[in-house]
């Protein structure tokens, strides 16, 4: 848990210079758009992934960090899941009872709740 408390601490810190390049991406709702916020993911995130020895990169470290949080119901967690949720997708993620999956539209939702699945 404090590992993924931590995770969610320092990708917060690496996405926030790409916010405005993520608002821009998601302008529209089309594949060139998802790609786009994917491509800014990857590159924004690659370091951190490394680090935590993620090799399916964000999407599956998010699927870990949300796994881990509702494991063992921890609030900071979830407070900060929310928060990288929202600099990414513009949206607040729906509470646990109705699915985290909604929360990353595109590509990198489908591809969080295949690594849900795997968990």
């Amino acid at each position: 848990v404090k590992t993924a408390r931590k995770l969610l601490e320092e990708l917060l810190t690496a996405l926030e210079p790409v916010k405005e390049e993520l608002l821009k991406a998601r302008g529209d709702a089309d594949e060139n758009s998802r790609q786009a916020m994917q491509s800014i993911l990857d590159r924004a995130s690659q370091g951190l992934m490394d680090k935590y020895k993620f090799k399916g990169g964000i999407n599956e470290a998010m699927a870990s960090v949300q796994e881990a949080g509702s494991r063992k119901g921890c609030p900071i967690i979830k407070e900060k899941f929310a928060a990288v949720v929202k600099l990414i997708t513009g949206q607040t993620p729906p509470d646990e009872a109705s699915g985290n999956d909604a929360a990353m539209d595109g590509d990198a939702g489908e591809q969080k709740s295949e690594k849900n699945s795997e968990l």
